[in-house]
Parts: structure tokens; sequence; C-alpha cells
């Protein structure tokens, strides 16, 4: 029978930390968000992105992607923005939401290790945004998003 009170302690998984080389960032195709499609090369094939723009592209759209709306996705993914339409917030306070929707939608992804660097600029139906997003590698881009208020 196996020793039920080992003298050597488990690691606490809890306690553990992640290497990036335990991180897989995988690789995927290359979407046109205002035509809603792939892109496609001249022969008709989708072009492939390497492992940091497919982690951009990963960002861009859950970002997009409103969070509970489409059963395939786990709860875990897409923003909250929508929660935000008819509300009467200050700017400051629509601009502390929104950092804070951004930051739990794309920390929720392990490849992604911090986003900062916010710039709002405001429009006649809402607000236009741009983050910073780093990865776990040291990486960083500059992506954004609309949110109607």
């Amino acid at each position: 029978m196996a020793n039920l009170f080992p003298a050597t302690a488990l690691p606490d998984p809890q306690t553990q930390e992640t290497t990036t080389q335990e991180i897989v960032f995988g690789r995927n195709v290359e979407l046109d968000y205002t035509q809603e499609e792939f892109v496609l090369s001249p022969t008709g094939r989708q072009y492939k992105l390497d492992e940091t723009n497919s982690w951009v592209e990963w960002c861009v759209k859950a970002l997009a992607t409103p969070r509970y709306k489409h059963l395939i996705y786990s709860d875990n993914y897409g923003s909250e923005f929508e929660t935000l339409i008819g509300k009467s917030y200050s700017h400051e306070a629509a601009e502390s939401e929104i950092r804070r929707m951004a930051k739990e939608c794309l920390l929720a992804d392990s490849r992604t290790a911090n986003v900062d660097n916010f710039q709002f600029e405001w429009i006649e139906d809402g607000v236009i945004f741009v983050c910073r997003i780093v990865n776990v590698r040291g990486e960083s881009r500059n992506i954004g998003g609309k949110v109607v208020l």
C-alpha cells in the first residue's frame, strides 16, 4: 500500500509558476474584421499567422466578442462592454470601466502578461480606445476597440 503520509511534500499546483516554455502560443488564420471574413491569398488559401500575431488576433477577437453571448465560448472569453450601453457614467468612470473590462478579458489568457497604456478618444456615440498588450515573452503590440455608450 502506498504511504499516505510521504516524508516529502508534493508541490502545491497553485503556487507553481508556469514557465514561458510551457505556454503554447499556437497558430491561427488572419481575419478581416471590416469584411467579417478570412483573409485569402490570390489562390484562395487562408493566410496563417505566426505565434505572436496569432495571440494578437486572439486579443482583438476576444475584445470584440460579447461575453456570455455565444455558447461555443467559455464564460471566461469575451468582453462585457455591452453592459455600458445606456449608462450615464462620466468620462472618467466609463474609461475606468473600459480599462477594467479589457484587462479582465485579455488577462484570462495565460499568454497575456500585461495590459496597459490606455488612450481614449471620445466620439459622438461612444469612445475609441487603444491599449498596449504584452505577452509572457515580453513582446508588445497596440490594439484597440470601440465602445458604444
